[in-house]
């Protein structure tokens, strides 16, 4: 393969690898932001099952224990909702993550392939010295023995 046509492909591989890791991440910062709405419901949740049972114990109508039960019902549907929506969440960090994964891995065999050709140019350049080494050697020592 080409230099040029590898140092192409190399880069547009990075950028893939790259945009992989930038979804990534933005989808692990979703993730965790419906994480922490979701312990907010439940923390809501918790709230309103105290203040329910303090005004209970005091005393409650039962249009004000409506009002509570209706609330919390509410909020259980929301937890519920949250829930579904940290899963859905999950699986998509858990699918870009591997789409992350083999990316890079993508990536690295091509840095591989670039690396094996530096190499391999290094080795014809190195070829090619000691050729031109061995040609001038080969020139002095004839060049001697004409002399003599």
């Amino acid at each position: 393969m080409e230099k040029t046509q590898l140092n192409t492909l190399l880069k547009l591989k990075q950028d893939d690898c790259d945009r992989a890791g930038e979804q990534l991440s933005a989808l692990t910062a979703r993730r965790s932001q419906a994480q922490a709405q979701l312990e907010q419901l439940h923390d809501y949740q918790k709230d309103y099952r105290t203040q329910l049972q303090t005004h209970a114990g005091q005393g409650l109508s039962a249009a004000k224990y409506a009002n509570f039960h209706r609330f919390i019902t509410t909020l259980e549907h929301a937890i519920s909702q949250q829930n579904k929506a940290v899963a859905q969440l999950d699986g998509q960090v858990m699918r870009q993550r591997q789409r992350w994964k083999t990316e890079h891995r993508h990536l690295q065999a091509y840095e591989t392939l670039q690396q094996r050709q530096a190499q391999q140019e290094a080795g014809r350049l190195h070829r090619r010295e000691q050729r031109e080494h061995d040609e001038i050697a080969a020139r002095l020592l004839h060049t001697k023995a004409q002399e003599t």
